[in-house]
């Protein structure tokens, strides 16, 4: 798994990528939630 964004990348496990994204996905949505809120 290749992630990037702008001047960087990371080059990931594929398993390890899923176990990150399913630890932090929830983390990310509620943080994501609490700014829009904000906004809107």
């Amino acid at each position: 798994m290749v992630i990037g964004a702008m001047d960087f990348l990371e080059i990931w496990d594929a398993e390890a990528w899923a176990r990150y994204q399913a630890d932090t996905e929830s983390a990310f949505a509620d943080a994501s939630d609490d700014f829009l809120d904000g906004l809107l």
